[in-house]
């Protein structure tokens, strides 16, 4: 069994296990080669996970950080 995680499950992984409130700049946390493909896969997160609120993740108007949000408190989407 392979255990090692594809690209796509490490960023996942990661938006999962962003604190409340951090703000991560995007050129600072990916390789320049894999820029188009972290944007995508963060985008498709945020359209997966609408219903929750995204769980809090979205980017920046300029799309250069990508930052979590406290949706904790808001009522649950049907």
């Amino acid at each position: 069994m392979n255990c090692d995680k594809t690209y796509r499950d490490k960023v996942i992984d990661f938006l999962e296990r962003m604190p409340v409130g951090s703000v991560y700049v995007i050129d600072h946390i990916c390789k320049a080669e894999n820029k188009e493909m972290f944007m995508e896969i963060v985008s498709e997160y945020i359209t997966a996970t609408r219903l929750a609120y995204s769980n809090g993740i979205e980017f920046t108007n300029d799309y250069s950080r990508i930052r979590k949000m406290d949706v904790s408190g808001l009522p649950k989407l049907y």
